[in-house]
């Protein structure tokens, strides 16, 4: 997605024109997609030491003419690939989640047979009295971790052009969720832009970019760790995933995004023990008889006494 920093700047190409769902665009590209592909960037000792300080790494690859060029940031994430992927796909809520975002929705969702996904986006986005509005043609594919981003050129958008590109990896051997993000995104400016505006501007874009992501992703991240804990402890989990099993993809009109099954509820506690039950037994020779025979008896006399009388 390409940032609102980066988009007010284009929005200088705009010519007046404004965006309309009915029309084709001006332009079939200017710039060159980004393959889909994982990234190809080696990162020196110095900038990984910076991502282990929670800064972000970033890149700025001036094109010839020295106007414009692509740009990258790497930002460590202490989230799951998952979490990550989660919210940068989860485009109906960029209102709530990137700043100057207005209005964002998916209007066509295509799954192929080769795993990879396209996402036709509208955003709308608005500052400092600057609305613009624009069609984002996204391809991702998860199995590199990878989700690229061209103009629908099929609709006209308020941008001359813009192409980007998203990758997440998770880290090897770091303990805990560990994620790397590479985020990166290609700029045409007119050529009476200053070399050292673009520089500072894109450089801007992309901090602010992979800030978002960060955040996000690590406040879902905590959240969803404390309720792995609370599941663990009352035996519904293994202590890593839940014990709920994986994540899975749900697909809605306006978003896509991953959700993660309820951990399990414990089993309810034993019932709680019937008090003993107290048994009585009649058994008349055992209790009675002696009394009966005793009575007996005594009528018996009082019979052979008195039948003198009578």
């Amino acid at each position: 997605m390409p940032h609102l920093t980066t988009v007010i700047l284009l929005a200088l190409l705009r010519c007046g024109l404004a965006a309309d769902a009915r029309k084709p665009h001006m332009n079939d590209g200017v710039n060159t997609p980004f393959a889909t592909a994982k990234p190809n960037a080696k990162l020196s000792g110095a900038e990984l030491a910076t991502l282990g300080e929670g800064k972000v790494v970033t890149r700025q690859v001036v094109s010839e003419g020295g106007k414009g060029g692509r740009a990258m940031a790497v930002q460590d994430v202490a989230a799951t690939v998952e979490t990550v992927w989660d919210h940068i796909l989860a485009f109906g809520d960029y209102p709530k989640m990137v700043a100057g975002v207005q209005e964002c929705e998916n209007y066509e969702v295509t799954r192929h047979r080769n795993g990879t996904e396209t996402i036709k986006t509208r955003m709308k986005l608005g500052m400092m009295g600057v609305k613009l509005e624009y069609f984002v043609h996204h391809t991702y594919a998860p199995k590199p971790g990878v989700l690229t981003w061209t103009l629908d050129y099929g609709r006209l958008s308020d941008l001359i052009d813009s192409v980007g590109y998203w990758s997440v990896s998770a880290i090897e051997g770091r303990p805990g969720a560990a994620s790397r993000v590479f985020y990166s995104v290609d700029a045409a400016l007119p050529s009476w832009v200053p070399s050292f505006v673009v520089t500072a501007v894109t450089k801007k874009a992309l901090t602010d970019a992979t800030s978002w992501v960060k955040v996000e992703s690590e406040k879902a991240q905590a959240a969803r760790g404390d309720a792995d804990v609370a599941a663990a402890g009352s035996g519904g989990g293994d202590g890593g995933g839940g014990g709920s099993g994986k994540c899975k993809r749900k697909w809605s009109w306006r978003r896509l995004r991953f959700v993660c099954p309820k951990p399990e509820a414990p089993p309810p506690p034993p019932p709680p023990p019937r008090p003993p039950q107290v048994k009585f037994e009649f058994k008349l020779g055992e209790q009675f008889g002696p009394l009966v025979v005793a009575v007996f008896v005594l009528m018996f006399t009082i019979y052979l006494v008195y039948l003198p009388y009578r």
